[in-house]
């Protein structure tokens, strides 16, 4: 996304460790991208049959910490939390960064 943009403005679900009980039926995850390891949960999802869920059958639902790791692995210095709150009764957090 660095190469593309030098301000990225996202909102995304996220893993919140206060509250396991959203997650129940998630299976633990890993991502690795570029040698670099990033921890989660995998959200399944219904690919085509849903136009909210895009083409894979699966998405990774990253921790806090380790979605503000890619964002500076990326090449983002300037990273701020804007909010947090729940969409779809799912943690949900909006974050913009800037390289």
């Amino acid at each position: 996304m660095r190469s593309l943009a030098p301000a990225l403005f996202l909102g995304t679900h996220y893993v919140e460790p206060q509250s396991p009980q959203s997650y129940r039926g998630f299976p633990s995850a890993k991502l690795e991208s570029e040698g670099k390891l990033y921890h989660g949960l995998a959200f399944r999802e219904q690919g085509m049959k849903d136009p909210t869920s895009g083409t894979s059958d699966f998405s990774f639902w990253a921790t806090e910490q380790d979605l503000i790791r890619m964002m500076a692995d990326a090449g983002y210095s300037k990273i701020s939390v804007l909010g947090k709150d729940l969409q779809n009764n799912f943690p949900h957090i909006t974050i913009l960064a800037r390289a």
